[in-house]
């Protein structure tokens, strides 16, 4: 999700230009790498479990997807974004397969260390 911290920064930047006032995030920045950004939605009903009642619950439900769709806000922000691409080298890049490696390197906890 930092990713689009950073993006929702460079926009602002951008943004700020416009208007004559500074603008260094963007000025000094050439390119930008995402890894794993939920630009198009997230989508995870157990980590909104997992925060509801929380203070960000409203922030992480703003990136989940809403009816099959990227939400409003990260549309928004796709938008706005876009607009700093002109400026920008962007690249986006993902794992697309589970790695079982992982899992065959990851010790499994010992009963010792157990909660």
């Amino acid at each position: 999700m930092g990713g689009l911290v950073v993006q929702e920064d460079l926009s602002r930047s951008r943004q700020h230009r416009s208007f004559g006032l500074p603008t260094k995030l963007l000025t000094c920045s050439i390119g930008f790498l995402g890894y794993g950004i939920p630009i198009n939605g997230l989508k995870n009903e157990s980590l909104l479990d997992v925060v509801e009642g929380q203070p960000n619950f409203d922030m992480i439900k703003s990136i989940c997807i809403e009816d099959s769709r990227p939400s409003r806000y990260l549309n928004d922000l796709a938008s706005r974004f876009s607009l700093c691409k002109e400026r920008l080298s962007v690249h986006y890049f993902y794992e697309a397969n589970p790695s079982s490696d992982l899992v065959h390197r990851c010790p499994s906890p010992s009963p010792a260390t157990r909660g």
